[in-house]
């Protein structure tokens, strides 16, 4: 008898530890199954980070090319930039240049007519003939020289 009861208490304790290890079992693949969850939500996070990756280098590139494309456009039209100011200040000068001009001339707008019609029939060895040194200068015009001429 002592060893029936020594054998169903081996028999409740390995009953027992079965139980254990099937709760156990039960528990690792619970847990298993949440790995493979977390897994394959991470594999899923990785792939769209890879495509956010893939998409900044695209963006990234476009710009770079944008911005060269940019760049190098300003450089082949900077010359014409660049002659857009200067004529714009030779313009200035010349506006300048006719104020002057028109100070100088006065209220004698007929004999300027007579002297422009007069110095454009005259090539340059004429004008230096008549010593006039500048045909846009007209300060001695009015000075009298030029005018005994003209008349």
């Amino acid at each position: 008898m002592e060893e029936m009861t020594l054998k169903n208490n081996e028999i409740k304790n390995l009953q027992k530890a079965n139980k254990n290890l099937e709760s156990a079992y039960k528990d690792v693949v619970i847990t298993s199954k949440g790995h493979e969850q977390s897994v394959k939500t991470l594999e899923e996070r990785i792939l769209n980070l890879q495509k956010v990756v893939i998409l900044i280098d695209k963006v990234a590139y476009i710009n770079n090319h944008l911005w060269g494309k940019l760049i190098e456009y300003i450089h082949s039209k900077w010359s014409s930039i660049q002659i857009i100011y200067e004529q714009r200040d030779l313009l200035q000068a010349a506006l300048a240049e006719i104020d002057k001009t028109k100070k100088e001339i006065g209220n004698k707008p007929t004999q300027a007519i007579q002297i422009i019609a007069f110095l454009n029939g005259k090539n340059r060895q004429e004008l230096e003939e008549l010593r006039i040194p500048d045909r846009t200068e007209l300060s001695f015009i009015f000075e009298g020289s030029l005018q005994r001429e003209i008349s």
